[in-house]
């Protein structure tokens, strides 16, 4: 059995993506994000990961991730659609920067040892390596496992 949470965790993050698409923001958010376009295939996957560990700040990674590739099916080139989608999912699992983030950092500054402020500086740092690593990971990777 699924518990009460989990279930309305997803339906919360499914409906907030669908919301976002049919109220018109992805679409806005893809302007945005278009000009990823111009970049090579590696740059695109790199906005797309930063962007998800931006975002998993603010919303639980479920939510992130629902928004965020509708975003990017229409921000990102077709030559590095799947890795972007890729970088942004695993990349929104790595924020280190608010207790909010993810329930560790929670945990973490429930402890009362560490304050937001010292969070937040060096959890920006992780998360950025975070993202750099996931692009890389999946620029290199994606293509290897699936072709192309």
């Amino acid at each position: 059995a699924v518990p009460w949470e989990t279930l309305l965790l997803l339906g919360g993050g499914f409906a907030m993506a669908v919301g976002i698409q049919e109220s018109g923001l992805s679409g806005w958010l893809a302007g945005r994000l278009a000009a990823a376009q111009s970049l090579p295939a590696f740059g695109q996957i790199l906005v797309a990961s930063v962007a998800a560990v931006t975002l998993s700040a603010f919303a639980s990674n479920t939510a992130t991730v629902a928004i965020l590739l509708v975003v990017l099916k229409d921000a990102v080139g077709a030559g590095a659609l799947l890795p972007a989608l890729a970088a942004a999912t695993f990349a929104a699992s790595c924020d280190f920067a608010l207790p909010v983030g993810t329930p560790p950092n929670a945990i973490v500054f429930g402890s009362g040892y560490v304050r937001i402020p010292v969070m937040a500086r060096y959890g920006v740092l992780l998360d950025l390596l975070a993202a750099l690593v996931a692009a890389a990971w999946c620029a290199f990777a994606v293509p290897l496992v699936l072709g192309g």
